[in-house]
């Protein structure tokens, strides 16, 4: 949906409120958000030299120059500054995506660079490619930046896993993240075959007769991602089987925890005032809004220091992840006995 926004609003010049219209305040703030984004990002280009930028909405590129036909991506933004070219990338969910190294954004920056260039030759004067990805609703926005000369690097390494692709007799390459939209993942006997191997690697330590050490459990934890996204994936599907009328044995469908609510909220709201006799005030809560939520009030609040003055931003709890995860270590406090006690032995 806020793809579609995005692009009304850039192709047709029109205020966000106008297709946003039943939108929640979430989605308009990551909608001016987005545009925000990209407002400084054409201002930056002006102010570095570039009087006149091009920007092209929901534009298809393709790689059929570099000999990969029937292959194309349609770029959300695309602006041609002189000899650079930037593609922008909206992602409006929740799970973060980085662009440092982000395959689709190569092939999008690539096909840019394939199909928008003056001069001669496949890539003409383009000296730079820029890609950017705009997750507003992380507070995450991501830059990776290719030169000229890393774009026959990139161009191989897309040829090469098309040709891989398209062989008689693929290769498959499951994982947590390439098997995480696809719509054949709990029929993929790779992904299956990929997921068995990993569970016996990963408690092979605990069938050799040693003691089981701290790096070896790190190992297995580290696995557990793809063994669970597999079973809850497994768990989704039999469940869905057997309430279309499907018998599985060795397992089957129950109710949950049970909820309570009102079967009919004005005519509960009339007899606890009428038949049981209690007061208005006593029927509702007032909360004060979180932090958060009182931010989505006004889109400016996120960047007005005096806002911001009143938030305080209270620590994470401690969560264990691979170490190959972007996020700085914890640091542990310590009290003041725990900090000199080396110095007052």
């Amino acid at each position: 949906m806020l793809h579609d926004v995005m692009e009304t609003v850039l192709t047709n010049a029109v205020p966000p409120v106008h297709p946003l219209a039943d939108g929640t305040p979430d989605q308009v703030n990551a909608v001016y958000d987005a545009l925000e984004y990209l407002d400084k990002l054409k201002d930056k280009l002006t102010f570095a030299g570039n009087p006149v930028i091009t920007q092209l909405v929901e534009k298809k590129v393709y790689l059929d120059k570099i000999g990969i036909a029937d292959v194309y991506g349609t770029a959300d933004v695309i602006l041609l500054a002189g000899n650079e070219i930037h593609v922008v990338d909206w992602k409006f969910g929740f799970y973060p995506v980085y662009a440092e190294g982000n395959l689709q954004l190569k092939a999008y920056g690539l096909g840019a660079a394939l199909c928008f260039h003056d001069g001669e030759g496949l890539y003409g004067d383009i000296e730079k490619v820029v890609v950017h990805i705009v997750q507003p609703r992380l507070d995450l926005y991501t830059v990776a930046e290719y030169d000229r000369l890393d774009l026959p690097e990139i161009a191989e390494e897309i040829k090469s896993i098309t040709t891989a692709a398209n062989a008689e007799d693929p290769k498959f390459n499951p994982g947590e993240d390439q098997c995480k939209w696809c719509k054949y993942k709990t029929f993929c006997t790779a992904r299956f075959d990929a997921t068995d191997s990993l569970a016996r690697e990963a408690f092979s330590a605990y069938t050799e007769g040693r003691p089981v050490l701290m790096d070896d459990k790190a190992d297995l934890l580290t696995r557990c991602g793809f063994l669970k996204k597999y079973l809850a994936d497994i768990e989704g599907e039999l469940t869905e089987f057997i309430l279309t009328g499907g018998e599985v044995s060795g397992v089957k469908v129950v109710e949950g925890r049970k909820s309570r609510g009102w079967k009919h909220e004005e005519n509960a709201r009339w007899a606890l005032r009428n038949d049981f006799g209690h007061k208005e005030d006593e029927l509702y809560e007032k909360k004060f809004l979180t932090a958060p939520k009182a931010e989505k009030l006004n889109k400016t609040y996120k960047k007005d220091p005096a806002f911001q003055e009143l938030i305080e931003v209270k620590r994470g709890k401690p969560t264990l992840v691979p170490a190959s995860d972007r996020r700085a270590d914890y640091q542990v406090k310590q009290n003041a006995a725990d900090a000199f006690s080396g110095h007052l032995e």
